[in-house]
């Protein structure tokens, strides 16, 4: 009995001062200067070389924790006909695909989309893994033509491009008038200590994933001109799901690098 109420006591003096040094550590991300890019193309090559092995294992726990398997699969269960993926990684939303889709799966790097392809001939029934078509392409410069898919889809990939409004408006291009563009993707917080703390350990983050998890999301698709359709937010805002429809009519004017 002792114990408990000394625990009573001690848990919201713990709280109180966990908070305090939260709130002080977020107050370092106010000024945190913007995440330095890697603008060596065989850097970042090397990096996503060395991750593509490891990604998987890496972030499952994490996946599961979050609940981002039934997120993937509420978004890319949507995908139909004709899709286009872009930024895929190694490969984790094949399994929500549905089996008449027609999904072309591209990644900038090399080592990621082998890792994908792997994956997906595992894939079981064995006629689920034929859906797939494997390409390396930048997601800021695909090689296909205007209005070619039905639905062109991107999870955790914005974060990952140097200019994420290229990628948009280049998924914007390649989908049809009358598509779907399905995105799942994290970035800053709505809440200010926790955008913060964000700020405080972004160049920390991007130098071991290659990510800039906290880039202002809502800002990005709407500068895009997209038609949103469905926006769902969760984890304090950092997690976004959005389904959208191309601007064909006023696409925006491709920024310089």
């Amino acid at each position: 009995m002792v114990f408990l109420k000394a625990g009573l006591y001690f848990l919201p003096y713990a709280a109180g001062v966990g908070s305090f040094f939260l709130w002080r550590k977020s107050r370092e991300g106010e000024n945190a200067p913007p995440v330095e890019l890697r603008t060596s193309l065989k850097d970042k090559k090397f990096l996503y070389q060395d991750l593509a092995g490891k990604y998987d294992a890496s972030i499952s726990a994490d996946e599961r924790l979050m609940l981002l398997g039934l997120m993937r699969y509420w978004l890319v269960s949507k995908a139909e006909g004709h899709v286009l993926e872009v930024a895929g990684g190694t490969g984790r939303n094949f399994k929500y695909y549905k089996p008449e889709c027609n999904v072309t799966f591209t990644d900038s790097s090399v080592a990621m989309v082998q890792t994908a392809q792997a994956k997906a001939n595992k894939l079981r029934p064995k006629e689920k893994a034929e859906i797939f078509k494997f390409e390396v392409q930048d997601a800021e410069n695909l090689k296909y033509p205007d209005n070619s898919f039905d639905t062109v889809v991107g999870t955790f990939g914005l974060c990952s491009v140097d200019h994420p409004e290229k990628q948009l408006k280049e998924m914007q291009r390649v989908c049809k008038a009358d598509g779907t563009i399905l995105l799942l993707e994290h970035g800053a917080s709505s809440f200010e200590v926790l955008r913060n703390l964000q700020a405080v350990y972004a160049q920390k983050h991007y130098d071991k994933w290659g990510c800039i998890y906290n880039r202002d999301i809502d800002k990005l698709v709407e500068e895009s001109g997209s038609s949103v359709q469905d926006k769902r937010t969760y984890h304090l805002g950092t997690t976004h799901l959005i389904i959208a429809k191309p601007n064909k009519e006023n696409p925006p004017q491709q920024q310089q690098a």
